[in-house]
């Protein structure tokens, strides 16, 4: 097997195993993935990258993106965000009547911790291959 080959069949394991991180990662849900999982992906499109310059090929996509949307992984994401735009909704209309202080301070600080999480799922949908005009924060 000559070197081109060797390359070849490694991007063809690295992306394997991408995808299985990828698919593990899917299961936790994007607001729970565990860091160690995160950045074993990262690792994982970064050497995919290094094999396509090394092998002297021009990706058929970059391997950051999927090649098609995953429908199952949009529809957790989904899951994920219908909730917490009416959780936010709530603490909005809360923070809005609240006269203390102090509990106007809290529903704010609780309002952008849910924000933050909202726009990283957010996020993670449209890289999935979601509609980026669905929603917004």
């Amino acid at each position: 097997m000559g070197e081109r080959e060797n390359l070849a069949e490694a991007l063809r394991k690295q992306r394997a195993v991408l995808a299985k991180l990828e698919e593990q990662a899917a299961g936790f849900g994007s607001l729970f993935v565990p860091a160690h999982l995160l950045v074993q992906i990262d690792d994982a499109r970064a050497k995919i990258a290094e094999l396509i310059k090394q092998n002297g090929a021009l990706p058929e996509t970059d391997p950051a993106t999927p090649t098609h949307p995953d429908h199952h992984h949009l529809a957790q994401l989904e899951e994920e965000i219908t909730p917490a735009l009416e959780k936010l909704a709530h603490f909005r209309h809360a923070f809005l009547n609240e006269l203390d202080p102090r509990k106007k301070r809290r529903l704010r600080m609780d309002i952008m911790v849910i924000e933050s999480d909202l726009r990283q799922v957010i996020s993670d949908f449209v890289k999935a291959g979601g509609d980026p005009q669905k929603y917004s924060v």
